[in-house]
């Protein structure tokens, strides 16, 4: 019980943080995301023996805060083959986490790895997904992602982080509840939310591991049939989604339409000719004019 209110406390605490973040300009972000990272590194590689993942997770979401604020913050944001980068960073951290599951062994990591595949399959990729809000205060960066994808994302993502790094469940719980209560709110806003969140975490992290670990250790949470059962909702739930989006798919419904239209054409066209007495559509070219044109 007491966990859980810690996770709770945590919840209230990084959706705070994030409004907070979501307020402040470029130089506050750079100086908090980019500036001191690079500035404490060496002391981070001193403390800490984390694995590969882990320091990639670290510096590539640091440097998404910082690429995703230059966007909001300046011209560039408004040039569309810079803002089509933010999905495909998505993308990249989806891939991250992905390999490191297909690493794995069992079937939890198994199902979980597939959700991650179709998550990729259904993300939205196109420029105009994304967008500058130029006429908000803010200059917020919105990504016009499903909510149900949103969902599916963060139980795939929870999933990921019990299997691997079931210590710091507790954490990515609170991490993804706030990003979550932002996405009920206005889905557009969580991949920003997302980002600010999840680098606070890992800024954290870095600095006092240790410190970390003692506010929430979920080491004690760990059972492999929670970790199934959490894999198959994940991969239930991606594999709705993805073909729910199949039913959806413009150039599906197009191909769909036009078949349907040739059919119907096709079936006029023999109701046409069965009017006309003729039984076979190869008739037509034995029958002989009615008239002929006259000869001078």
């Amino acid at each position: 019980m007491w966990q859980l209110f810690v996770v709770v406390l945590m919840t209230l605490v990084y959706y705070g943080a994030q409004e907070w973040l979501s307020r402040v300009r470029l130089p506050v972000l750079w100086t908090l995301f980019i500036l001191v990272p690079l500035a404490i590194t060496p002391y981070w590689f001193k403390v800490n023996c984390f694995d590969l993942f882990i320091w990639v997770k670290t510096y590539s979401i640091l440097f998404c805060v910082g690429w995703g604020g230059w966007l909001r913050f300046t011209a560039m944001g408004d040039k569309p083959w810079l803002r089509r980068s933010i999905a495909w960073l998505l993308v990249a951290n989806i891939l991250e986490a992905l390999i490191l599951d297909v690493q794995g062994s069992g079937i939890a990591h198994n199902l979980n790895a597939l959700a991650g595949m179709l998550l990729i399959a259904t993300v939205p990729l196109s420029v105009r997904h994304t967008r500058i809000d130029r006429d908000s205060r803010h200059q917020a960066l919105r990504y016009d992602a499903p909510l149900a994808w949103i969902c599916g994302y963060s139980l795939w993502n929870w999933t990921f982080v019990y299997l691997n790094y079931p210590e710091l469940t507790g954490h990515h719980t609170a991490v993804l509840s706030a990003a979550l209560i932002v996405a009920c709110i206005d889905p557009q806003r969580w991949l920003q939310t997302r980002a600010a969140t999840l680098g606070i975490n890992l800024f954290l992290m870095a600095t006092s591991h240790s410190g970390t670990l003692a506010v929430s250790n979920a080491t004690t949470w760990f059972d492999e049939s929670i970790a199934i059962a959490a894999a198959s909702i994940a991969f239930a739930w991606a594999t709705v989604h993805a073909l729910s989006k199949l039913k959806t798919n413009p150039a599906i419904a197009l191909r769909t339409v036009s078949r349907r239209q040739l059919r119907e054409r096709t079936s006029r066209i023999v109701d046409t000719h069965k009017l006309a007495g003729l039984h076979s559509p190869l008739q037509r070219f034995t029958l002989k004019p009615l008239f002929l044109p006259h000869e001078s």
